[in-house]
């Protein structure tokens, strides 16, 4: 796929996302942000500043160049007299730079590099087959810069020892079958196939630069390291290794350390991380087909893999040595403006120890983890992003969606700001989420006053995960558990310890199409969610202790279309200052998948129409043209002719439905049961629920959640909600125990 640079986007994004672009504050509702237009041009020179590319980078034509012809037979180097050129049974050494032409084959030898000059240093391999028994069969030892040409029409194929034999005892170089201690480029249209028997394939300590050609890598670690920076311009890359597939490393030096991608066709299959960069990632156009930690598992139980409350979990806490396996990582920003990807990654397939940005691009993702996943800020700005297997979705601090179009598919939260289970931030390591200098075996000792994996922590039945709380790195806040403090004190103290935390946690959707499918949240935010337009649908969840919208601050709408259905333990509508109108309705008994639900306005004109791809009891409907003082009928069943978008009916012709109820729109949320308006509406912060007939309040704390009940009763009803959000006990463990109590939540039709 090739990038749109001519797409500007206007992106609400942290100051840190790229240091080119010029950013002015803006007034959005209650938040003040900073927006930043980028364009293709400023994309370019962000990469520009991380690489530069010579015209010897990408020349290929060294014919004229009068080369200096070696070729390989047997244990010697035949070659014309050069004092270039130091040969001896099984080694050359090139000292000067120039062009050196190789052909023929080595069972046992080695090229080295060692030039006494600053000038380019070009090695032709023009169908070589270089094996060595002791050491890398080509080491750049010294040189100002190095070339690789990979002659047209050529194989050529590099492997080393399993064991090396060093000079120096105390020296680990080289320890890559390619190795350079300098700048290193690689072109040409022929082939490179490495074996990495001993640890890597192929790795520079400086700059590693790739303009064309045919590499084939596999290594028993890493398969193409370059320390200050790993560039790509164009060629074809397979790798197949145990470590990281491509990789840069310097995180000492300020402007090192970053991959940038501008091309290239590239099939990687690692057992930790695809690519990792040191520092930022940048990809600009490239078809990429990556395979980490083995891939996603078959089926991901998101009870299984809730974090306890101090961030971890028992399994992570106990083995410290679990590797990092994400599809593509960086430790600053990871930024993407173009390439077609498929991605199956044991771990998060994007991540960013601070921001992702995705600008364009296709990407087709099943992982073990998150989606995407960054410790800041996530913003999507185009592209088809179809994430079809997942922990959770999108996972971040701060959240901006402008354009594009989304599908994803979790076992937990579709789109998460601040929280769930990130190996990363709960002490994996390789990942973010650790406080600076710290590494995954160094794991922060938990406060004795912390309660266990799977021990209530009291916070609304929502396991806090690692930023929650305190997101400042490093910090850590300790809860004292206090036997006499009851459900709501524990609460309150979460909530004020974090409170300037969660000011800046967000979600905010200005655009595009959203289609979330979902065991756990659809859109939840521990901080406070904003909708100006786009399109939101999610199907799920179907058990009553998650809802398809959870918020702890607001949720201000004002336009775009919001279609959610799902259960109605947690339910959850916008919040009652928004500009735009909304309807919850609920059933008393679960409806099957399928059923058709449509919304009509007085004069029988449709409004909306849908038909869940989940069993639902409760459906949430807002659009622009829900307008106060007017009344509309929902309708159930019937049938539905038009275009069909993942439960979503546009330009429909609906026919045979049943009337369920009348109303008038009176607020900004409109709470329904078959017997017409409830008087459930908007009290605050928070999850809100209502078992069984009762009115369906939202926005409420948890102290609210049962009115009508004694204090004794309530706060057993509480705990029950607790435990089962937490997954401790089931949702059918939870009805039961709300029965003897006298609650009933929305049954199952029998046979269901």
């Amino acid at each position: 796929m090739k990038s749109k640079w001519s797409y500007m986007a206007a992106i609400s994004i942290s100051a840190l996302l790229l240091a080119s672009c010029s950013g002015d504050q803006v007034e959005d509702g209650s938040q003040e942000e900073i927006t930043h237009t980028i364009s293709g041009v400023e994309m370019k020179e962000a990469i520009r500043q991380m690489v530069t590319y010579d015209e010897v980078d990408d020349y290929t034509d060294w014919k004229d160049e009068k080369p200096t012809y070696i070729e390989l037979k047997g244990s010697k180097a035949i070659l014309s007299e050069s004092q270039s050129i130091l040969a001896s049974e099984g080694n050359v050494t090139i000292k000067t730079s120039g062009v050196y032409v190789f052909s023929g084959a080595w069972a046992d030898g080695q090229i080295i590099v060692d030039a006494e000059d600053e000038g380019t240093v070009r090695l032709i391999l023009n169908g070589v087959e270089i094996h060595s028994e002791t050491t890398a069969p080509i080491f750049i030892k010294n040189a100002g810069n190095t070339v690789i040409s990979l002659a047209e029409d050529t194989l050529n194929t590099l492997s080393d020892a399993k064991e090396y034999v060093l000079v120096e005892s105390s020296d680990d170089e080289p320890n890559a079958a390619l190795f350079s201690k300098d700048d290193l480029t690689i072109n040409g249209t022929g082939v490179l196939r490495v074996d990495g028997n001993m640890n890597d394939g192929i790795k520079s300590k400086d700059d590693l630069k790739i303009t064309g050609g045919t590499i084939e890598v596999e290594a028993v670690d890493d398969g193409i390291v370059g320390r200050d920076v790993v560039g790509v311009k164009d060629g074809s890359i397979a790798i197949k290794v145990g470590g990281d597939g491509i990789k840069s490393t310097n995180v000492e030096k300020e402007g090192k350390g970053g991959i940038a991608i501008e091309g290239g066709r590239f099939e990687i299959t690692a057992g930790n991380d695809g690519i990792q960069a040191a520092t930022s990632l940048y990809v600009t156009d490239g078809t990429f087909s990556i395979n980490t930690g083995e891939g996603s598992p078959e089926s991901i139980q998101a009870s299984e893999q809730r974090p306890d409350p101090w961030g971890m979990t028992e399994s992570a806490s106990e083995d410290s040595d679990i590797p990092s396996t994400k599809g593509m990582k960086a430790a600053t920003q990871l930024v993407v403006g173009g390439g077609t990807f498929t991605i199956d990654s044991l771990d998060d397939a994007l991540h960013s120890n601070d921001s992702v940005t995705i600008m364009d691009g296709s990407f087709d993702i099943e992982t073990g983890d998150d989606g995407i996943h960054a410790d800041s800020s996530v913003v999507a700005a185009g592209g088809t992003i179809a994430i079809r297997k997942s922990y959770e979705g999108i996972e971040g601090n701060r959240i901006t969606i402008i354009d594009g179009e989304i599908h994803i598919v979790s076992s937990d939260d579709g789109i998460n700001v601040s929280g769930g289970n990130d190996g990363s931030g709960f002490g994996m390591p390789g990942g973010g989420g650790m406080p600076p200098g710290q590494t995954g075996d160094q794991l922060p000792e938990r406060p004795v006053d912390m309660p266990s994996a799977g021990e209530p922590p009291g916070n609304r039945g929502k396991m806090p995960a690692a930023g929650d709380a305190s997101s400042k790195s490093g910090e850590q806040k300790k809860t004292t558990r206090d036997p006499e403090y009851d459900l709501q004190n524990q609460v309150d103290d979460l909530q004020d310890a974090s409170s300037e935390d969660d000011d800046n946690k967000s979600l905010v959707i200005q655009g595009g199409y959203i289609s979330i499918d979902t065991e756990g949240d659809g859109l939840d935010s521990n901080g406070s969610i904003q909708m100006t337009g786009g399109t939101v649908i999610v199907n799920g969840p179907t058990d009553n202790g998650n809802g398809s919208l959870d918020y702890d601050g607001t949720f201000e709408l004002s336009g775009g279309i919001l279609l959610t259905a799902g259960s109605s333990g947690m339910a959850m509508a916008p919040s009652d200052n928004s500009g735009q109108n909304s309807i919850v309705m609920t059933f008393p008994n679960v409806q099957p998948a399928g059923t058709m639900i449509h919304l009509a306005d007085s004069q029988g004109n449709g409004i909306v129409t849908l038909a869940p791809k989940v069993e639902f009891t409760s459906v949430l409907i807002s659009t622009e043209k829900i307008k106060k003082g007017e009344t509309y009928t929902l309708y159930t069943g019937g049938k539905a002719i038009g275009m069909d978008r993942d439960g979503f009916y546009s330009e429909t012709d609906y026919q045979d439905g049943t009337e369920l109820v009348s109303f008038e729109i009176s607020e900004s949320a409109t709470w329904l049961n078959e017997s017409g308006v409830t008087t459930g509406g908007n009290g605050g912060p928070g999850s809100g629920f209502a078992p069984g007939g009762m009115d369906r309040p939202q926005g409420q704390r948890p102290d609210d959640m049962f009115e009508g009940l004694d204090e004794e009763t309530k706060q057993e009803a509480q705990q029950i909600m607790t435990q089962m959000r937490e997954g401790t006990i089931s949702s059918k463990e939870a009805d039961e125990k709300l029965n003897k109590l006298g609650i009933t939540l929305p049954k199952r039709d029998e046979g269901k």
